[in-house]
């Protein structure tokens, strides 16, 4: 299983406020976050896909989007729409990469192995969260670079 997750969070693990990301836009955080999913599968939360800041599909990469909502229609430009126990999709789709948003972030933890985080040096009263505590606990940070506005660290699990 090879299940990798790419999160940017402010100082409080604040991902969202309002259904998007609170941030200003960075170059180097979106270098960031293409490099690490260009030519991947990314999967990410119904409420992540219906952010009308997020760009849909994500060119060269397979989107997936999951939905618990018996409401979601299989959208056009969603590569797939998935459904079910988060282990029987990890077990069936290789080189996985969680995107977000945050309660899909919590429903993969345990089986990521490669976290990429974005930290944004600032509070944006997000109303959204992720644990970056925990983060620190369970995996070893193994590269790390600041920059002027956020500060992004590459994680594997202990």
């Amino acid at each position: 299983m090879n299940l990798s997750a790419i999160m940017a969070c402010d100082i409080k693990g604040g991902v969202a406020k309002n259904g998007t990301l609170p941030w200003p836009k960075s170059k180097e955080d979106f270098k960031i976050f293409k490099d690490f999913t260009k030519n991947r599968k990314v999967i990410m939360g119904r409420k992540t896909w219906e952010d009308p800041a997020f760009p849909k599909p994500l060119p060269n990469r397979t989107n997936i989007v999951m939905s618990r909502s018996n409401n979601f229609e299989q959208s056009d430009k969603a590569d797939i729409v998935v459904s079910g126990k988060i282990k029987n999709i990890i077990e069936n789709m290789d080189n996985l990469i969680v995107i977000g948003g945050a309660e899909l972030f919590k429903q993969f933890y345990p089986y990521i192995y490669r976290l990429s985080i974005s930290l944004f040096h600032d509070d944006y009263q997000c109303d959204t969260f992720i644990d970056v505590n925990k983060v620190f606990y369970d995996y070893q940070v193994v590269d790390k670079k600041v920059y002027k506005n956020f500060t992004h660290m590459s994680f594997i699990k202990i």
